[in-house]
């Protein structure tokens, strides 16, 4: 990274380190440092959290597949969100104990994900005990949730309409009509971003 970032002009060496915020100063102005300085307290934040799940789950952590583990260690070194970074550690605490299965596509689906959509995919799935309602009655539940963030819940397969005649992005959900409703995939991915347990 500090060999890509020593072949930038100024103007943009400038702009990347207003972008990154104060610690580019304190770190002597080295981007490249910085990055890599965030992504390494993040992935140990993530790590060191989900290693403290799986202790008080009281299951034996074991190997993780490859193919599983880097996605998740990548985006969650990425994620500097509190609740976000919480998800990522219960995602690779259930990758590690086998408590609630992990499929590869889980880490890109989390990827995806604003908070305020996995807070919604958790209230449809916990809190609902599996939504059967109007995109109207969650925006309700969940303030702030608008359409782009249904639509993106659509788009990854975590909630279905069973009608056809929702349409178009807005502010708002204005759209009471069809019923939205959870999917068995977002039952699967809630759980797999929730504490492991024995008896999961």
């Amino acid at each position: 990274m500090q060999g890509a970032v020593a072949g930038l002009t100024d103007p943009v060496v400038k702009f990347l380190a207003k972008l990154l915020g104060p610690a580019t100063d304190q770190a002597g102005g080295w981007l490249g440092e910085v990055v890599a300085e965030k992504r390494r307290r993040w992935r140990e934040r993530v790590v060191g959290r989900a290693q403290e799940i799986v202790e008080a789950s009281g299951l034996e952590a074991h190997e993780v597949p490859l193919q599983l583990l880097m996605p998740i260690l990548d985006s969650g070194s990425n994620e500097e969100r509190p609740e976000m970074q919480e998800r990522w550690a219960y995602l690779l605490a259930n990758a590690a104990t086998g408590a609630n299965p992990v499929p590869t596509a889980f880490p890109e689906i989390l990827r995806q994900l604003e908070p305020i959509e996995a807070a919604a995919v958790e209230f449809m799935v916990v809190e609902a005990n599996g939504w059967i309602g109007t995109a109207r009655l969650l925006g309700d539940a969940i303030p702030g949730l608008d359409n782009g963030n249904i639509d993106n819940l659509v788009r990854l397969a975590l909630a279905r309409f069973l009608a056809e005649d929702y349409t178009g992005p807005g502010a708002q959900i204005r759209y009471p009509e069809p019923t939205l409703v959870t999917t068995v995939l977002a039952i699967r991915f809630v759980a797999a971003c929730r504490p492991p347990s024995a008896a999961s």
